[in-house]
């Protein structure tokens, strides 16, 4: 998918600065395509989702999330490179990162993670 930014769009590095006070300089042209480099919020929601029914299998969301920390369900759900040693039996593909961590700190997936987070916090 590709999206064409103007002056005064968000930025495409998901910093929320208008374009033009942010890339637009370094993209040499303002009326370029933009190849969209996230997934769409939907489909990682439904991974997110998809992960934490998993997990849920083999743990509480309690030892997941070290007593309901959201950072730490944040860090064991999504950002690459957690947990560092992946549990015995455990299938890896279900350890790899959804986001990278420029992704995560960007905000752009943060209402889905929260009603993700909220809804198992609930259960």
């Amino acid at each position: 998918m590709t999206i064409k930014l103007g002056r005064n769009d968000k930025c495409h590095c998901g910093s929320e600065k208008k374009y033009k006070k942010c890339c637009q300089a370094s993209d040499q042209d303002s009326s370029r395509e933009i190849k969209e480099e996230f997934m769409s919020k939907q489909d990682f929601k439904l991974a997110l989702e998809n992960r934490l029914a998993k997990r849920l299998e083999n743990q509480s969301f309690d030892e997941m999330t070290v007593g309901g920390s959201k950072l730490r369900f944040d860090m064991a759900m999504a950002i690459d490179g957690y947990p560092f040693e992946i549990p015995k039996g455990a299938n890896k593909a279900d350890y790899e990162r959804l986001l990278t961590t420029e992704e995560y700190i960007s905000g752009r997936y943060d209402e889905e993670i929260d009603a993700v987070f909220d809804l198992a916090a609930a259960s």
